[in-house]
């Protein structure tokens, strides 16, 4: 489902809209690139899941950067160290704000892998890219997807 994910954002990133709310087209351009069908309904399905957060999020206490985040047992088996320690030092970074490291949990935990730290970086740069207010973070993630560890 990643790949039928980072594929959209490289081929569709510039037309946001179109990402947001033409699925039929894109399941016909996505079964033309070659991915099937069963990948690209988990892969809609998965964006979806943006606007679901958004409305449970919702009935979330405030949270502020000073709070700690404690992984439950079945994150800790999902979500690789190193892939935690990102999102603690993307936060700390101020790249995410405490909602957007839930929002990119959440999307974690609703792959079918285990998730290690390159696949987690692709997870925070879709989620930044679903909040247009976050440009700047986006700009910064994208840099560090493409060039890795070697960011200056």
């Amino acid at each position: 489902m990643l790949r039928v994910l980072m594929f959209l954002l490289e081929n569709y990133g510039g037309q946001k809209e179109k990402l947001l709310t033409d699925q039929d087209i894109l399941s016909s351009d996505l079964e033309r690139a070659g991915f099937n069908p069963f990948e690209i309904n988990d892969a809609l399905s998965w964006l979806e899941g943006f606007g679901d957060f958004e409305e449970r999020s919702k009935s979330f206490p405030k949270m502020s950067s000073t709070n700690v985040r404690f992984y439950d047992l079945e994150e800790k088996e999902r979500i690789d160290e190193r892939a935690r320690g990102l999102l603690l030092f993307l936060e700390q970074s101020e790249v995410l704000t405490p909602e957007l490291r839930e929002l990119a949990i959440d999307r974690a935990m609703a792959m079918d892998d285990y998730i290690d730290v390159a696949q987690m970086k692709w997870i925070v740069l879709i989620t930044l890219f679903y909040h247009p207010s976050q440009t700047a973070a986006f700009s910064w993630m994208q840099e560090l997807v493409v060039y890795g560890d070697r960011l200056h």
